[in-house]
C-alpha cells in the first residue's frame, strides 16, 4: 500500500506525479512493490488526486481517503482496510521513490518468520519505510490518529512484537521540497553521468574502445553498471520479464528436464544469473529436500539479497569460481548468454574490422578500428560466409563460459535458453538488429548517451556454443523454446486448463474460469512462436 495523499504544501505540487527516470515518483515505487513481489497494489489519493491517479494509470489500484487533511494515519487506515485477505501488508510513501524492492522482500520474509505482528526498517539515521503489519498489527493501530502516531506505537512494542530490519545507510531520500527534487533527479543522473566520464577519460588514454569493453562497463561496472548496481532487473513491473515471471509453469517444466537429466546422477544444481530468483523458486525446494546442493551464481548485490531471503538452505554466490569443481552438475542459464559482452565486428573486402567507441565532440561515437587476432580467430572458427558490408558480433566471453563450465565440471548438463540464431541466420541480419536494449520493458534506448542507465543484449550465436564444445566431447542440441515445452508436457497443461475453464463457465463459477483463463493465456505466451516461443534451448552435454 502506498500513501500518496498529502497536500505537498513545501512542494507547490503533486509530489508522486512528478518525472524520475522514465516514469514518475509514485511509478517508480509501484516497480519497487512489483519486483519485490508484493501484490496486490494500492494507492490511496486525496489532495492532488486526479494528477496522482493519472500518473498511477493502471498499475495499481487507486483508494481514496476523503479526509487526508486529518493526518497520515487516516491514509494509511483507508488504505489498510481496503486491502483483501492477506498475510501481512507494506506501507510505502510515494515521495520516496529509491526504496530498495531487495529491503521490502527482506522486511516481508523477517515480519513472516518472526512472528511479531509489526515490521520497520532501521537505517543508520534511524527508522523509517518500508513498515509492514501483519492483520494483528492492523488491529493494533486502528485506534491511532494524526501525523506523528506510528513511530511512539513502535517504539513502545516489545521485541516479540516487533520485527526490525537492520539496513546499511541512511534512509532513502524523502521528497518534500524542490530542492530534495533537485537533489533526487540530480543524484540518480550521477551514476550515469560518472561512468560516462570514466569511459570517456579511458578513451583519452588509451584510444577507442572495443565495444565488448563498452558493454562490460556499462552492465557490469560495480557501483555503476546495468545489473550490477541499482534494483533488481527482471520481473513484473521490473525493466524486463523473463518467461519464468510470465508463468510458474515455465519454472516447473525446466524442472521437470532437470530432474530427468538428473536421474542416477547425484549432481548439483546451478542457476546463472539468477536475476529475481524465479527460476529457482519452483525447481530448488525439491532439489534441497533430496540432499542436493542448489546454487544461484548472481552479479547484483539487491538480487544476491532477495534471492537469500527466498531459497533457505540454498547457496547464493556473485561469481562462478565460488562453485565447487569437479562435481556433477545441472546449469541453467536462461537469457543470461545474451548479455555476456560481445565484440562487435564488421566484414570488409579485406577481412574485419571491429567497431568500437570513441569521443567526438564531447559525444561518445562508433568507429572502426583493426580487429584483435582474438576477435579474427574467433570469427573464422564459428562463420563459413558473410557478406560485405555486415555487422556481426563476436562473443568471446559466451566461448569462455561454455568452456569454463565444461572444464568445471566433468559431468554436466549445460541448458541455455535464450535469443538465439545460427552463425548463417546472423549472418544476415539488418545492421540495426545486431545490438538491442532494454529498459522498462521497452526498447531502443540509447546505449551511447546513456552508459549503464539500459540493458544491452545481442542474439546469442547457437552455432559457435556447438563448435566451441566439441573439444570437451560435449554433444549440442538445439530446438525451439516452443518444441521443449511442449516435450516437457505443456500441451497437456493448456488442455487441462481449456477443460476446467469450460467447466467453470458451465457452472456459473466465473472466478475460477478467469483463474483457469488467465492460466492458459500464460501457458500459451511462453510457446508462441513470435515471441517466447522463438526463444531457443541449447543443450550442452558432457560426461553423461
Amino acid at each position: 500500500m502506498i500513501l500518496a495523499a498529502g497536500e505537498a504544501t513545501r512542494m507547490g505540487e503533486a509530489k508522486p506525479a512528478l518525472a524520475f527516470g522514465e516514469t514518475t515518483l509514485v511509478g517508480s515505487v509501484i516497480d519497487a512493490a512489483h519486483t519485490a513481489g508484493l501484490a496486490p497494489i494500492v494507492v490511496v489519493v486525496g489532495n492532488h488526486a486526479r494528477a496522482v491517479a493519472a500518473a498511477v494509470g493502471s498499475q495499481a489500484r487507486i483508494v481514496n481517503n476523503p479526509d487526508p487533511s486529518s493526518g497520515n494515519m487516516s491514509s494509511l487506515l483507508v488504505g489498510l482496510h481496503a486491502l483483501d485477505d492477506h498475510d501481512a501488508a507494506v506501507v510505502l510513501l510515494a515521495d520516496m521513490p529509491t526504496v530498495d524492492p531487495a529491503t521490502i522482500a527482506a522486511l516481508c520474509d523477517g515480519l513472516a518468520a518472526s512472528g511479531a505482528m509489526c515490521g520497520w526498517t532501521v537505517y543508520d539515521n534511524g527508522p523509517g519505510h518500508p513498515i509492514a503489519f501483519t492483520p494483528e498489527g492492523i488491529e493494533a493501530i486502528s485506534h491511532l490518529s494524526g501525523t506523528k502516531a506510528l513511530w511512539p506505537f513502535f517504539a513502545a512494542l516489545d521485541d516479540d512484537q516487533r520485527f526490525a530490519l537492520a539496513v546499511a545507510g541512511d534512509r532513502p531520500i524523502d521528497v518534500n521540497t524542490q530542492q530534495d527534487y533537485q537533489h533526487l533527479v540530480a543524484s540518480e543522473a550521477e551514476s550515469t553521468r560518472d561512468l560516462r566520464d570514466q569511459i570517456i577519460d579511458r578513451i583519452a588514454a588509451e584510444g577507442p574502445m572495443y565495444f565488448d569493453v563498452y558493454m562490460d562497463l556499462c552492465l557490469y561496472s560495480r557501483h555503476t553498471g546495468f545489473f550490477s548496481a541499482g534494483k533488481v532487473r527482471p520481473g513484473v513491473g521490473a525493466d524486463f520479464v523473463t518467461s519464468p515471471e510470465v508463468s510458474r509453469h515455465f519454472s516447473e517444466l525446466v524442472g521437470r528436464w532437470a530432474a530427468e537429466v538428473a536421474k542416477d546422477r547425484s549432481p548439483i544444481l546451478v542457476e546463472v544469473g539468477a536475476g529475481a530468483g524465479a527460476l529457482l523458486r519452483e525447481i530448488a525446494p525439491g532439489w534441497l529436500a533430496a540432499g542436493r546442493d542448489v546454487y544461484a551464481i548472481e552479479v547484483s548485490a539487491s538480487a544476491r539479497e532477495r534471492i537469500a531471503a527466498e531459497l533457505p538452505g540454498g547457496r547464493v554466490v556473485a561469481s562462478f569460481d565460488e562453485l565447487p569443481k569437479q562435481v556433477d552438475a545441472v546449469v541453467l542459464a536462461n537469457e543470461v548468454l545474451d548479455n555476456l559482452p560481445a565484440a562487435l565486428v564488421r566484414r570488409t573486402a579485406e577481412g574485419w574490422d571491429e567497431i568500437a567507441v570513441d569521443v567526438r565532440d564531447g559525444d561518445l561515437t562508433l568507429v572502426d578500428v583493426p580487429a584483435r587476432s582474438i576477435v579474427t580467430d574467433w570469427c573464422a572458427a564459428v562463420f563459413t560466409s558473410v557478406p560485405i558490408g555486415a555487422v556481426v558480433t563476436a562473443q568471446i566471453a559466451a566461448r569462455l563460459f561454455v568452456e569454463g563450465v565444461l572444464r568445471r565440471f566433468p559431468r554436466v548438463s549445460l541448458c541455455v535458453i535464450d535469443y538465439a540464431a545460427s552463425a548463417d541466420d546472423l549472418a544476415r541480419r539488418d545492421v540495426g538488429s545486431v545490438v538491442r536494449t532494454y529498459k522498462a520493458n521497452r526498447t531502443g534506448h540509447d546505449w551511447l548517451a546513456h552508459p549503464g542507465a539500459t540493458d544491452i543484449t545481442v542474439d546469442v550465436n547457437a552455432t559457435a556454443l556447438d563448435v566451441f564444445a566439441r573439444p570437451f566431447d560435449a554433444t549440442t542440441t538445439m530446438r525451439t523454446q516452443r518444441s521443449f515445452l511442449m516435450e516437457m508436457g505443456i500441451g497437456a497443461r493448456i488442455d487441462d486448463l481449456s477443460v476446467d475453464e469450460r467447466r467453470h463457465a458451465g457452472a456459473g463459477e466465473v472466478m475460477e474460469q478467469l483463474v483457469d483463463r488467465s492460466q492458459r493465456i500464460e501457458l500459451e505466451a511462453l510457446i508462441d512462436p513470435d515471441g517466447f516461443g522463438g526463444f531457443y534451448v541449447i543443450i550442452i552435454e558432457s560426461g553423461t
